[in-house]
């Protein structure tokens, strides 16, 4: 019963003493010479069921301090978990952003809000197109071949979406106009630069822009 009740081990204690107290027996010989006087025995009634509340009193006290204790660990561990993602939030913002200006042929990078550099670009030729849109990173490749158009150097390629990737390229002279299959070329020491920031501080801290 006192499990069912919820009481603590203390308050259980004390319930099981007052049980074994109430049930403690009479003497049973009416006319024996050590028979206590009656109003003792009715004293030590009183005394038993006071025991009683007592113990049900504090065991009660006790599952209301429980309950006020789960209470505060269930909204404290709310609490640690907000704060914990919001936290997260504040950590996951990008710090380098990549803008591609396909109007301008140009890639403009910042680094934590500060402008780090401008370079020339080369986006996709006529008949080929260059997504457009904000993008996270894929994965990194510091050296590859394009499996699609004559096994063609990508180096330092940034995938952002599907085969599409920022990558070095040694049509220098191309730069600032379309002449790509799709891909964002940069030249081979900028397309470093950029993998280098990268690596550095994280593909999930850095977003690709591609605008008109």
């Amino acid at each position: 019963m006192t499990e069912s009740l919820g009481l603590r081990p203390a308050a259980n204690f004390y319930y099981k003493l007052g049980i074994s107290l109430h049930k403690s027996p009479v003497p049973a010989k009416v006319n024996s010479p050590l028979r206590r006087p009656l109003w003792w025995e009715l004293d030590m009634r009183k005394s038993t069921i006071a025991l009683l509340f007592a113990a049900f009193a504090f065991g009660f006290m006790a599952v209301e301090a429980d309950a006020k204790v789960r209470h505060w660990h269930h909204h404290h561990h709310r609490h640690h978990h907000h704060h914990q993602k919001h936290h997260r939030r504040i950590a996951e913002k990008p710090i380098i952003v990549a803008q591609i200006d396909v109007s301008s042929q140009s890639m403009y990078v910042s680094v934590n809000g500060w402008p780090y550099g401008t370079w020339a670009v080369s986006t996709a030729a006529t008949g080929y197109h260059t997504p457009r849109g904000s993008f996270g990173v894929q994965r990194l490749a510091a050296v590859y071949y394009s499996k699609k158009y004559d096994n063609s150097p990508m180096p330092n390629s940034v995938f952002f979406t599907g085969g599409i990737a920022i990558h070095g390229s040694y049509h220098t002279r191309s730069l600032g106009h379309p002449a790509s299959h799709g891909c964002v070329r940069l030249s081979p020491q900028h397309a470093a630069e950029l993998y280098a920031l990268v690596r550095e501080y994280g593909p999930r801290r850095t977003r690709i822009v591609v605008t008109d």
